[in-house]
């Protein structure tokens, strides 16, 4: 017969009593009231029998999340380019917040979800059997279940890891380039994508197909990169260099607080560059456009 593969754990298996995964695993929810009234909460609670609801931190609120910062303790080196807004600081607050949560809490394995989910029939078997393969791979610190941090899964040892990391590094990038996206990440943590993970068909809520397949675990509320993060106020770069200040980030120590060239004196060298390319793109399509119609009026016969 086939033999089952190693990233698809057969969850119909006997579990030793002892294994943390025949005991109701603990869920998270970073939660926040958002703009446009929506919310998912009701049905996390009918679906999951162990949630917990924790308040994230609101980046439209930068006294909220200025002082959830120094809170922390983390020091702020550097933001990604396309995230350069408090609430992409908010997110990685939150994150650092859900782990800490775990920590505090000791709980052997925790999922923590955003609150935008909609949770289908069959997301406790597919957390299940994340579970199993985590018990199976104890040495992972984040058992990644999406795309990007819609869900994701770990073990007290690899949160602990994981903070650690988290305290020592400081912010370098946004929550999801920095937890996720590294293949071994960034800050040197081990971070496991299952076969079994949802990523594409999870985040096409309005498809019939998608909405009609069981076996879809969850679907995602709210479209993705849109809504409450990119509407929060942009970090210019005066308050980035204070963020760093502020924080002992060792990044302050360097020229400019290791501002790009030109942005201590109100020059965005992103923004620059961005606007001259766009100019280039439009110049190469007018050209084209002027060169199309000429040959049009070479070629097009001359009436006699």
């Amino acid at each position: 017969s086939a033999q089952r593969s190693p990233c698809l754990p057969d969850v119909s298996t006997a579990l030793p009593p002892d294994s943390p995964c025949a005991k109701p695993l603990s869920f998270v929810v970073g939660t926040m009231r958002h703009k446009d009234g929506t919310s998912f909460i009701e049905g996390y609670r009918k679906m999951l029998p162990n949630v917990t609801l924790v308040p994230a931190v609101n980046g439209h609120n930068l006294s909220e999340t200025i002082n959830a910062w120094m809170h922390s303790g983390l020091t702020l080196n550097h933001i990604s380019r396309d995230g350069r807004n408090w609430g992409k600081v908010a997110t990685f607050l939150t994150k650092y917040r859900l782990l800490a949560y775990q920590i505090e809490s000791g709980l052997p394995y925790m999922v923590t979800l955003e609150d935008d989910l909609i949770l289908r029939p069959s997301f406790l078997d597919h957390i299940r059997r994340a579970c199993l393969l985590y018990d199976r791979n104890p040495d992972t610190d984040i058992m990644q279940l999406s795309t990007y941090s819609e869900i994701f899964m770990t073990s007290l040892a690899g949160a602990q890891h994981v903070v650690s990391k988290m305290r020592r590094f400081g912010m370098l990038r946004s929550d999801d380039q920095q937890l996720f996206f590294s293949r071994d990440g960034i800050m040197g943590h081990r971070v496991n994508r299952p076969c079994f993970r949802c990523t594409a068909k999870c985040y096409r809520r309005r498809v019939p197909w998608a909405l009609n397949d069981t076996r879809v675990p969850w679907l995602v509320g709210r479209r993705t990169n849109s809504g409450d993060i990119t509407s929060t106020a942009q970090i210019t770069w005066a308050e980035l260099a204070m963020l760093r200040l502020l924080t002992k980030s060792p990044v302050a120590l360097l020229p400019s607080h290791g501002l790009p060239l030109g942005a201590d004196v109100g020059i965005d060298p992103y923004l620059e560059r961005r606007l001259a390319f766009q100019a280039q793109i439009r110049a190469t399509h007018v050209r084209k456009a002027l060169l199309a119609r000429a040959r049009m009026n070479t070629t097009r016969p001359q009436r006699t």
